[in-house]
């Protein structure tokens, strides 16, 4: 059997792979988990402000804030809740946050800024 040598990633590409079920891997509560993101970010930013504005980059791109995005934008385009928006995602079988996790990260986006 051929097999694929194992791929070593560094803490951007950590962050920017971070799917839901990592995210949730991290800490079952969802403000904690949130917490250890934003230690990675603060110890990949103290070498310089470029690389904290990376970090924070990577973050973005992480299938989680974009499950955040995309339920915050149905959100609005729908005039329903984040509770509903989630609920139907999830029915949808599309992975999605919840509520909770979605309130946690706008809460930890707001603690992101410079």
């Amino acid at each position: 059997d051929v097999k694929a040598p194992p791929r070593v990633i560094g803490p951007l590409e950590e962050l920017k792979s971070l799917s839901l079920v990592d995210f949730r891997r991290l800490d079952p509560n969802s403000v904690r988990a949130l917490e250890k993101i934003r230690t990675k970010i603060d110890l990949i930013g103290e070498t310089s402000v470029a690389r904290r504005l990376e970090a924070v980059r990577a973050w973005q791109a992480s299938p989680v804030y974009q499950a955040y995005l995309r339920i915050g934008r149905s959100s609005i385009e729908q005039g329903k809740t984040v509770a509903q928006v989630a609920a139907e995602f999830e029915a949808a079988g599309s992975p999605a946050l919840t509520a909770d996790e979605f309130n946690a990260v706008v809460d930890f986006n707001a603690k992101l800024r410079f």
